[in-house]
């Protein structure tokens, strides 16, 4: 097949970015002919010719009249149209079509006397370099000239390597404090740079005088104009920025305009539901199609419609999925009002009990949670999961249980007792080391053994989440420092239940989302969590002293279990803390004897607290009066329960349990607080309305001391000297008002702790 040769065009091709000359800052104004002939980079489409061809036939004054309702920048375009109208536009007698256009221009400062109007608009109005043609956005408004980034380095110099000359014109004048003011400067990082050839034409007209008094005044002039020209630039700022508020601001109504368009297109296809729905971070204006400075047209709308629609049905799904997520925590908030329900009709049971965390990932509870959102979920939807919680709830413990085994089988003991002397063979020196079986003591025990040595009385734990560092008792007399801890110590099985197992703080985490699982409002600072052994220890300090109280029941350490301990019910009497009735004073005259007998006064315990008490005091030894509890009086059992009703903080309110709202564990006198202020009940009823908590042994352990004497005979509960309760140290205390229970705590304990 034969192919033609390509007809090359005969046709003189224009050059391009052909460009007249600007003219110079210090030009004459009478030069018109100075807006730049940009040629467009685009390709020319069809050509119609003769549009216009009858306009320049129209009178002059008409074309004025016309010409002088247009903006600058159309002038510009239309003087860049042919050469016929560039010349009629450009002409002197043209100038007042010009200043008629710049007038229309709200706010425009005015034009400087050494620019003609027509380098003014262009100036202001075309967004060319005036060097090269390219695209510029920046003007700079004292030296008059816009121009991008590379010419600035290509055109301007450093005005300080002219410094010589410029000192030699001080030297001689005597005027000039700041070369800056020979000059106009831009202020470019730490240098003044300036254009070429002003600073050319102002040194030859510098140059032509003759006289010092010519010069002087020629300077003087000089930084008057200079003066004038900042002015005007930073009148010349200021319009700019307000032309850019402006235009930003009819650039976001465009695209508000089109946004609202667009939202009613998807209204009438049905999509309002999920506009309404959209939530952040996602926005439909973060489509590139949307958020658009354009009016939508149909056309337009044609061919944006299937990437907006595809943005909206991500949109749909995410709805769905919230909604589903909605239902779902409504349903949690249905599971927590069961496992209330649950709780509070077993108010015997002696076991720790799941958190509704842990209770809300039970198989059969979290199915039914998450079954599909058309199926209704109500309370009684649960009652069939009854029969099965007993099971639920006992494999739950033992996975828990789990968990203390390890705590205890990664028991690490460091003590110095167990090194022994080696021989380093490299070295050829001795050194003291732990060996294995001394450092991981209950390694090798089997599970078996484990979870017998978990049950035993002498196994003690504590908690690092909830122990205060040793600072923290800087305040405390000297007396007092024999103190090595004010931890609570905690046991089996009470150490299931402890609070840090299943709170933690939330500063950041907001509630996972306001799920209702792990909501728990106490400041916004705390959320539950799944039981977790996180910060709980084995404490073999406290399990020595353990073994030594357990002994003093007349047990065996390797076998009895806390409960064996809790059945005898017994009380201790610590003689190496008998005190003077009088004073308060440690009285270790009487400890060979018998302190009772001898009218000396001493610290009452339950086994738990005894323990506390050898490790609190440093007590390398034990030695208690043992008392079993049919032998007290029935004052002195009266007067111990009104001090553990007063002191201990082992009480709960049964409406708050599980709920946000639930608080810590307080004493009676708080709990009724508690009532008065959230529940509008001022007689709570023990039972009905609150309940001992199951971890409450450990917490009576950790709670102030109470105190006993020998009496006629009997043993009898004391109380300091009426001249101490009366005195300033004691205060006056609001024994309902639970924010001074801290300090009534504290100056009770001053006395018994010796002051």
């Amino acid at each position: 097949m034969d192919t033609q040769p390509q007809r090359r065009s005969t046709r003189k091709k224009r050059k391009s970015n052909e460009q007249l000359d600007t003219p110079s800052a210090g030009s004459s104004s009478s030069q018109m002919d100075c807006i730049p002939t940009v040629q467009p980079s685009h390709k020319r489409g069809k050509r119609t010719s003769h549009k216009l061809a009858g306009l320049l036939d129209m009178p002059l004054d008409i074309l004025f009249e016309v010409f002088g309702h247009l903006h600058p920048s159309d002038l510009i375009r239309l003087a860049r149209t042919n050469k016929e109208l560039r010349r009629l536009l450009l002409k002197k007698s043209s100038v007042s079509i010009w200043k008629t256009s710049l007038s229309n221009v709200p706010g425009l400062p005015e034009c400087p006397s050494n620019m003609s109007e027509p380098a003014w608009a262009n100036l202001l109005f075309s967004p060319y370099c005036q060097f090269c043609a390219t695209h510029a956005r920046t003007v700079d408004w004292l030296l008059r000239v816009r121009m991008c980034t590379k010419c600035c380095k290509q055109h301007l110099r450093n005005l300080f390597d002219k410094e010589p000359e410029l000192r030699a014109i001080n030297n001689e004048a005597g005027i000039l404090n700041d070369l800056r003011w020979f000059v106009r400067t831009r202020k470019d990082q730490r240098f003044a740079r300036y254009l070429p050839s002003e600073y050319e034409e102002a040194m030859k007209e510098y140059s032509a005088l003759k006289s010092q008094d010519e010069k002087r005044n020629y300077l003087q002039e000089r930084k008057k104009a200079i003066e004038r020209d900042m002015q005007h630039a930073a009148r010349c700022e200021l319009w700019a920025k307000s032309q850019e508020e402006a235009r930003e601001t009819e650039l976001e109504d465009l695209r508000k305009e089109r946004l609202n368009a667009i939202k009613k297109k998807l209204e009438e296809l049905g999509w309002g539901k999920d506009l309404s729905s959209i939530c952040y971070p996602d926005s439909l204006r973060s489509l590139n199609v949307v958020n658009r400075p354009q009016r939508l047209t149909e056309k337009i709308w044609a061919n944006i419609k299937d990437e907006v629609i595809w943005y909206m049905e991500g949109m749909r799904e995410k709805r769905l999925q919230r909604e589903y997520e909605a239902t779902v925590k409504e349903r949690k908030k249905i599971a927590i009002e069961f496992l209330r329900s649950y709780k509070n009709a077993r108010p015997t049971e002696n076991a720790v009990l799941p958190e509704p965390p842990d209770f809300c990932e039970f198989e059969p509870i979290k199915n039914m949670i998450n079954q599909p959102a058309e199926v209704e979920v109500n309370l009684p939807s649960f009652d069939p999961i009854v029969p099965q919680l007993p099971a639920l709830v006992d494999r739950w413990r033992g996975q828990i249980e789990q968990e203390m085994l390890k705590i205890i089988e990664n028991v690490r003991d460091n003590r110095t007792a167990n090194k022994v002397l080696a021989y380093d063979e490299f070295s050829e020196e001795y050194y003291y080391r732990i060996p294995d079986e001394s450092r991981f003591p209950f390694k090798r025990l089997s599970e078996d053994q484990l979870r017998t040595k978990l049950k035993l009385a002498s196994s003690v734990f504590t908690c690092r989440n909830c122990e205060p560092p040793a600072e923290d008792y800087s305040w405390y007399p000297d007396d007092w420092a024999a103190v090595k801890s004010r931890s609570q110590l905690l046991f089996y099985p009470q150490v299931l239940g402890h609070p840090c197992l299943t709170v933690r703080s939330a500063y950041c985490d907001n509630w996972s989302n306001h799920d209702p699982v792990h909501a728990l409002t106490r400041g916004d600072i705390q959320m539950r969590k799944p039981w977790a052994r996180t910060g709980l220890e084995f404490n073999l300090y406290g399990s020595e002293r353990a073994e030594w109280v357990v002994k003093y029941c007349g047990l065996d350490p390797a076998t009895a279990t806390t409960e064996d301990v809790d059945n005898l019910n017994l009380r201790f009497a610590c003689r190496l803390c008998s005190r003077d009735p009088q004073t308060g004073d440690i009285d270790s005259a009487n400890r060979d004897g018998d302190p009772l007998q001898a009218g000396c006064v001493l610290p009452l315990f339950e086994w738990r607290a005894a323990v506390r008490h050898l490790i609190d005091q440093g007590h390398e030894r034990a030695d208690f009066t043992s008392f079993k509890r049919d032998e007290l009086t029935q004052e002195l059992i009266q007067a111990e329960e009104d001090h553990r009703l007063k002191c201990n903080d082992e009480w709960f309110c049964i409406h708050c349990r599980d709920t946000p709202g639930e608080k810590k564990l307080g004493s009676v006198e708080t709990l009724k607080y508690h009532f008065r202020s959230y529940h509008s009940n001022i007689n709570p009823i023990m039972g009905q309305d609150y309940r001992r908590h199951f971890t409450a042994p450990d917490v009576h352990a950790s709670q102030p001391l109470f105190f006993v004497r020998m009496k006629d005979g009997q043993l009898s509960a004391f109380k300091p000297p009426e001249e101490y309760a009366n005195s300033s140290d004691a205060g006056n205390f609001d024994y309902d008002d639970p924010f001074t229970r801290m300090t009534q705590r504290a100056l009770a304990e001053k006395w018994s702790q010796a002051r």
